[in-house]
């Protein structure tokens, strides 16, 4: 009975909370913002009030999550752990993830016909009173959870009664950092593939749905003290070696994205301390040749990727399941480098082609 009731405790904690914050945000609606493109109709979800229309609300709201996680964890010291609750929440991620891609497959702009709809998704941003539930899923669920997951094992330090090594600190505020970043940036995601390209489909639930669960979650997975294995992990002057490499690598995506923003709101704006340069299309589209975007054409991946394995090595040293993230990372943003190619030399053509022959390199200057 008191194995059951811990149980259902912690569940009523890491997913019940989040869920009922998530469905308060939908009783009120999304409220309209100026979209960054004109294709698409933009929305953030306001914590419980309509005021500045940004991307501050969600951080608000994530950070009211954490500190409601992290109090009620602490104060009813459930003895459910993160690596005791990951694996029934990657078979919901599963379930949950099938759902909807079949829902929206269904219930699309138009019926499903092949198993390219269902797989790639019928409608690019499919919308439930007035909120976009691809940005929904992908921004509250997603990125949510997954720092829900982090404290989760921060708080099952302390739950037993142990103060955490310097590389679970390390990996943890990074991840922190990186999520914090994320909803601060979050009208610029918009502009993404993900938001622009990919549709409400198999792809974007499932991987928002299971994958995050099941790969994001694995570096907190690991420092959680169940998991945590001092002879695998890395020293404490390697950690912080990585610790502060991985906020160099996050400040560098955080670089890279700005300089793009800047020029598309004025050209004549300086980039590296020189003017900006770029190619002009015939559909008005600035493609960029100053900074980093001059340098390669996804540089701001190698940043990403660089950041992952900051906050994953500290804790799975020479675990090598441990980089089954890094290595998913890796895979996911060179399919969509080519991905990205083949879209934008159909959508631009010669003036591609030039691009192409200004900036050769898709992720790494003079190797790829």
């Amino acid at each position: 009975m008191t194995v059951g009731y811990k149980t259902a405790g912690a569940w009523a904690l890491s997913v019940g909370m989040p869920v009922a914050v998530l469905l308060w945000t939908l009783i009120w609606n999304g409220w309209q913002v100026d979209a960054p493109v004109q294709t698409t109709a933009a929305y953030i979800f306001l914590w419980a009030a309509q005021y500045a229309m940004w991307s501050w609300p969600a951080v608000q709201a994530c950070t009211v999550l954490l500190f409601l996680q992290t109090f009620l964890q602490l104060f009813f010291r459930y003895d459910v752990t993160l690596p005791t609750l990951w694996p029934t929440f990657v078979a919901c991620g599963n379930v949950w993830g099938l759902f909807l891609s079949g829902l929206f497959y269904k219930y699309g702009s138009r019926p499903g016909a092949t198993i390219q709809d269902w797989y790639s998704g019928i409608d690019l941003h499919p919308m439930y009173r007035g909120v976009d539930v691809k940005l929904f899923i992908a921004s509250r669920i997603g990125m949510m959870s997954w720092a829900l997951a982090v404290m989760h094992a921060l708080c099952d330090w302390v739950k037993a009664d142990s103060l955490p090594p310097i590389s679970v600190f390390v990996v943890s505020a990074l991840q922190l950092l990186y999520i914090l970043r994320f909803f601060t940036w979050e009208k610029e995601y918009l502009l993404t593939m993900d938001q622009q390209h990919d549709r409400a489909g198999f792809y974007i639930c499932w991987g928002c749905m299971a994958y995050i669960p099941a790969l994001y979650w694995l570096s907190a997975v690991l420092s959680s003290p169940g998991m945590f294995e001092s002879g695998v992990a890395m020293s404490r002057n390697a950690s912080l070696f990585f610790g502060i490499l991985g906020v160099a690598s996050i400040y560098g995506v955080s670089l890279i994205d700005e300089q793009k923003t800047r020029v598309r709101a004025n050209p004549h704006c300086f980039v590296a301390g020189r003017p900006a340069t770029y190619i002009k299309t015939k559909k008005e589209t600035l493609l960029l040749t100053c900074g980093a975007w001059g340098t390669a054409r996804h540089l701001h991946y190698l940043f990403e990727l660089c950041a992952a394995v900051c906050w994953t090595a500290p804790v799975a040293g020479t675990c090598v399941w441990g980089y089954a993230y890094c290595a998913y990372l890796a895979i996911l943003l060179v399919n969509r480098v080519y991905r990205d190619d083949d879209r934008c030399r159909e959508k631009y053509g010669v003036d591609w082609e030039e691009y192409c022959r200004q900036v050769p390199y898709k992720i790494i200057p003079g190797v790829f």
